[in-house]
């Protein structure tokens, strides 16, 4: 007669990027002697190489495991354990209402949201006509624009939310009615029992635990950037997000994170011969240089990509960490996403805002400071908060402890900028020394009731060739060693001004260039 199985409890989970470590527990009634004892809520997939069971410290009675090994029986079972498939019906029914709902509601906030945006192009329709040439009332046309947009940004920002919650709603109702359609089907679904011999000295109770590995379970860092403006401090909350379809119930469990790669061996790398061969130049070569331009991008190796179209990894500079949860969490077992906090830290930082010209029309807010943070800021997503608002989503980079940290939140459209390139070439007829001037001008106008503190950033070429010169018009601003020049402007309300520099390209007669 097989004894009746026991039940476990999940203790504490550890999630790898691409497998999780289960610990559990659980407590027996033993006899003085051999027992033998089938213990139930393992995975079906656990790994049965990797199961290792002891007696705790805590033990109430000593005793001594003499085989411990996984067992799997199938049994035929209504799917969707305690719920019958009329609850998951109405269920599903109930979902089906909701998002019914959900999506009327949108329809309204974007209904509401083109009114309101169809008013503010015909106030500033109005604005530019000015019939009559009479007088403006600034102060009326400002405050009216103003309101307009400020309820365009709060309809925005609901109109976010809402989608968000839609989304959420259709992954509910997908999973809602896969579980219905199976609940409908008695399936043979395939269990994992424990069997465990154990010897006692004397009859009591014995507390097991239980290591083991299961697939079908992964992490992935993510973070929260949040940053005050009027007190210059930036808050990044780290969060793991955590997916599970092991089989298993993971019910306030202690949950842990690590970036170790268990199946990646570490190995030198192999050394091949780099053979070097030389020739000697012909005379089209010794009589020109041929120069290139190219497009250099500044990297560091925390900037590395994967080359293959897959699920990102988890980026940790090379060194193995653990975090853990914050709070015990409970796991669903259905595969559906759950985000754990464990990371929080608070940093002053300095907020500047600059201008790409060549890129964009508006200035960018750029948060910079040192991450003090007790661990490495993980490579992962990035949900960027400007004060109360809203600002749009990044891809964060591995940034070690005591590195810089730097963050952009967004455009500020108040300030627009125009960009104007002319350019001239010659050739001296004696020495045949070509020169080509370029002169950068932009147009810069704050519309903003408030000044405006930003800088320009510029790009000039940088020459690796003794035989091609670059030279900026003396007066403008130094650029560095990458070539990238700043100029700092403070623009009063309503503003407009004209910042221009120029630069100059010598080169030899024998260079042959394309720029």
């Amino acid at each position: 007669m097989n004894p009746e199985p026991i039940d476990t409890r999940a203790r504490s989970v550890t999630f790898f990027e691409d497998r999780a470590r289960v610990c559990r527990v659980a407590t027996v009634e033993v006899e003085e002697g051999l027992n033998v004892f089938v213990l139930r809520g393992f995975s079906a997939v656990v790994d049965d190489d990797s199961l290792a069971a002891r007696i705790t410290d805590d033990s109430p009675n000593e005793a001594v495991i003499k085989a411990c090994q996984v067992e799997r029986v199938f049994d035929t079972e209504m799917d969707g354990r305690s719920e019958d498939h009329g609850e998951l019906r109405e269920k599903v029914q109930a979902l089906r209402g909701e998002l019914a709902e959900k999506n009327a509601l949108r329809r309204r906030i974007k209904l509401a949201l083109n009114r309101t945006a169809e008013l503010e192009r015909e106030l500033l329709n109005r604005l530019a006509e000015n019939p009559g040439g009479k007088a403006l009332d600034a102060k009326s046309w400002r405050k009216a624009l103003t309101s307009v947009r400020e309820k365009i940004s709060e309809k925005t920002e609901v109109l976010r939310q809402v989608n968000t919650e839609a989304a959420e709603l259709t992954d509910r109702v997908d999973r809602a009615e896969k579980l219905w359609r199976r609940s409908l089907q008695e399936e043979p679904k395939m269990k994992a029992l424990v069997e465990v011999q154990l010897e006692a000295a004397q009859a009591g109770e014995v507390a097991l635990e239980f290591e083991y590995f299961v697939p079908c379970a992964l992490w992935r860092p993510s973070h929260v950037a949040r940053v005050d403006r009027d007190t210059q401090r930036l808050t990044v909350i780290t969060e793991a997000t955590v997916w599970q379809a092991t089989g298993e119930e993971w019910v306030d469990v202690d949950a842990y994170f690590s970036t170790a790669r268990l199946t990646k061996p570490s190995s030198p790398p192999l050394l091949d011969e780099d053979i070097l061969q030389a020739r000697e130049k012909t005379k089209e070569e010794r009589r020109t240089i041929q120069a290139e331009v190219r497009e250099q991008a500044i990297d560091d190796l925390a900037d590395a990509r994967r080359s293959v179209d897959e699920m990102p990894g988890i980026d940790d500079g090379g060194r193995p960490l653990v975090f853990s949860a914050r709070a015990k969490a409970t796991i669903p077992a259905d595969g559906s996403a759950l985000r754990l906090e464990f990371g929080r830290a608070e940093l002053e930082v300095e907020l500047t805002q600059d201008v790409y010209g060549e890129l964009t029309a508006s200035p960018h807010l750029v948060a910079t400071g040192t991450w003090t943070g007790p661990a490495p800021l993980l490579a992962g997503p990035l949900t960027l908060i400007r004060d109360r608002e809203y600002a749009g989503r990044s891809r964060q980079d591995f940034v070690a402890v005591g590195d810089q940290l730097q963050i952009g939140f967004g455009q500020n459209h108040t300030v627009r900028v125009q960009r104007r390139v002319d350019e001239s070439r010659d050739r001296t007829r004696i020495t045949g020394k070509q020169r080509l001037d370029r002169e950068v001008t932009l147009y810069l106008s704050n519309l903003g009731a408030k000044p405006e503190r930003f800088e320009i950033v510029e790009r000039v070429p940088v020459s690796e060739l003794a035989e091609v010169d670059v030279s900026v018009e003396a007066g403008a601003a130094e650029p560095d060693r990458d070539g990238f020049l700043r100029i700092p402007v403070t623009l009063k309300p309503g503003e407009t001004r004209k910042e221009n520099f120029r630069y100059r390209v010598t080169m030899d007669s024998k260079v042959k260039l394309a720029l």
